[in-house]
């Protein structure tokens, strides 16, 4: 529903595709009203909640089978040193659904095994 909704009224040289230049103001949109929401992404650490900084500033949407995804870098404040960690990302009212990419969602630096 939201990919339907998003697009709406858009115009791209060829029905159902969008430059990225044409969906650059609707990821701005998109996700600066996202940052109220902690961009829907809860994380803990060894059972406590960690602390987020601020997105990178490189985001952008893709528009694929009719699909938008809106791709983005959300870095820990400090680095965590866990031997559990879960990440949570997920809209409580379900209209958004939210799905890591397949390869490489995640990037860890300095993990170690202990």
């Amino acid at each position: 529903m939201f990919s339907a909704f998003a697009v709406e009224g858009l115009e791209g040289k060829e029905k159902g595709k969008f430059t990225g230049q044409k969906l650059a103001p609707l990821a701005k949109d998109n996700f600066e009203s996202f940052k109220d929401d902690e961009y829907f992404t809860h994380v803990t650490v060894d059972g406590d909640p960690a602390s987020l900084a601020d997105p990178l500033p490189a985001y952008w949407f893709d528009y694929k089978d009719e699909i938008l995804t809106l791709n983005f870098t959300l870095p820990f404040k400090r680095p965590a040193k866990a031997k559990e960690l879960k990440i949570e990302i997920h809209d409580p009212a379900y209209y958004i659904d939210f799905e890591l990419v397949k390869q490489a969602p995640a990037h860890l630096i300095g993990a170690g095994v202990v």
